[in-house]
């Protein structure tokens, strides 16, 4: 019976999508259902706000952890709700990309305001980041997860009803929130695994479905844009998110380690005081300004300078998608460390900058357009993977707040690059081509220098200026 539940869901699912887009679209109730939608939203605010005003004045309560020593397992269920919070967070992300430039008319705003509507994610997100990672070493991973599922589900919601570009752009700033969920599931798969090599494979898992997830968004967004509208797109994840909610509340268990105390600016001075780990931090905030760069401004040069329409730009990104997954295959692929990896793949990468600099020069040709694109993903996304995964080395003992403030450091420098590269590359496809190949080419500058110092940090034991917790 339970089986035939979950088999009927999608079909449920969809049936629903369709009602509500017929009423949006004929004006049946789209004004109280805009109205509920911003409700929620600001309920889901104001719980927020006196959560934050709670822990300001009274503080937080003592957390006493997990029950049981971590035993280098995590089961299939828990495996997989983690991924798909992943996936669905960073797929609501850029899952209406392809219908920028109808949104963009609709709400009667220019091609950069709607480009802003992505880095205001970006830039929320990156403040979120600095909160979610310590409050889940405080009170636990498993009501961070479940809170940021429910921002979700409100925010999408209020996505999918906005009856002005004002109210999109607040919903798209909590999404902002909800995505902080990044650093608190790296801290769980940290909890649970000691063993280095089987904490690198799963951390590879979870981080997968927040690649695939924004690269099969803009196609699966344009099919579904191009079949019921623009707005399907949200409320079919607000209520993918609705239930996966319910079941995490069903499957996710607590992970966490005693809270030990501490002062927080000397576990902060730990993650960045490192030679090391500061190059590392430069290094991703450059290759995610290349993934904004491409999700914000591929749809306009597919349909506005190449003359594709939605469908068409759609499945063109499939490309793109499937370019990323090989890439993630790749990297898991031969057991190589990080440095191992920066040193296979930085020559790769820079002939890749090469071929998207020639690519400019011959910026009618939409398939060097498209393939300089698919490849420079393809080859970014193994030195990527292994920075992530370097980072929070030696640092179990803070694993939320190292993975916060090195995704939310990464996600700032990301958004100080992408804004001027997002204005040029609004000149035209010649300049969006030209910023992408100098972002490659700079990324693959900052790896070298890593490979280069990785003896001499080795040397001392891979230890920066406050690495030690005594």
């Amino acid at each position: 019976m339970e089986e035939e539940w979950m088999m009927d869901t999608p079909v449920v699912l969809l049936q629903t999508s369709k009602e509500i887009h017929f009423a949006a679209s004929n004006g049946v109730g789209f004004s109280d259902l805009a109205f509920i939608s911003k409700a929620i939203l600001s309920i889901v605010a104001m719980g927020l706000g006196l959560f934050l005003l709670w822990c300001s004045t009274i503080g937080l309560p003592d957390f006493k952890g997990r029950q049981a020593e971590p035993k280098d397992e995590m089961s299939n269920s828990v495996l997989l709700v983690l991924a798909l919070t992943m996936g669905l967070d960073y797929y609501s992300t850029d899952q209406y990309q392809s219908s920028m430039p109808n949104m963009a008319v609709e709400f009667d705003v220019s091609q950069a305001a709607m480009g802003m509507s992505i880095l205001i994610h970006t830039v929320v997100l990156s403040v979120a980041l600095l909160f979610a990672g310590p409050l889940s070493d405080r009170l636990g991973r498993r009501p961070l997860v479940l809170l940021c599922q429910i921002v979700l589900v409100s925010s999408s919601f209020c996505c999918a009803f906005a009856d002005n570009f004002a109210w999109f752009m607040v919903a798209r700033a909590f999404q902002g929130i909800s995505a902080s969920v990044y650093s608190v599931i790296l801290a769980m798969v940290r909890d649970c695994f000691e063993d280095e090599a089987k904490r690198l494979a799963y951390t590879s898992m979870v981080v997968s479905m927040a690649v695939i997830g924004p690269l099969a968004a803009p196609m699966l967004g344009g099919v579904l844009a191009s079949c019921f509208g623009w707005r399907s797109s949200f409320y079919t994840v607000a209520m993918l998110s609705l239930l996966l909610f319910m079941v995490s509340i069903r499957v996710l268990e607590e992970t966490a380690p005693p809270y030990k105390g501490g002062s927080y600016f000397t576990s902060v001075g730990r993650v960045l005081l490192n030679g090391r780990r500061m190059l590392i931090l430069a290094s991703l905030g450059i290759c995610k300004s290349y993934f904004d760069i491409i999700a914000a401004g591929s749809s306009f040069i597919l349909q506005w300078h190449h003359q594709f329409n939605l469908v068409q730009s759609s499945f063109l990104t499939l490309f793109i998608t499937v370019s990323g997954v090989v890439g993630i295959v790749i990297s898991s692929l031969g057991g190589r460390t990080p440095n191992e990896v920066f040193q296979t793949f930085s020559a790769l990468v820079i002939l890749c900058s090469v071929m998207t600099f020639i690519a400019g020069v011959q910026d009618r040709n939409e398939f060097l357009f498209l393939g300089s694109l698919s490849v420079g993903t393809m080859m970014l996304y193994p030195p990527y993977l292994a920075l992530l995964a370097d980072f929070t080395c030696e640092l179990q003992d803070i694993a939320g707040l190292a993975t916060s403030f090195g995704t939310s450091v990464a996600q700032f420098l990301s958004f100080a690059l992408s804004v001027p590269g997002m204005q040029i590359s609004g000149l035209g496809c010649r300049e969006m081509l030209f910023v992408l190949g100098s972002v490659l080419l700079a990324s693959q500058i900052l790896c070298l220098a890593l490979c280069h110092g990785a003896m001499s940090w080795k040397s001392t034991g891979g230890h920066g200026l406050m690495d030690n917790p005594g």
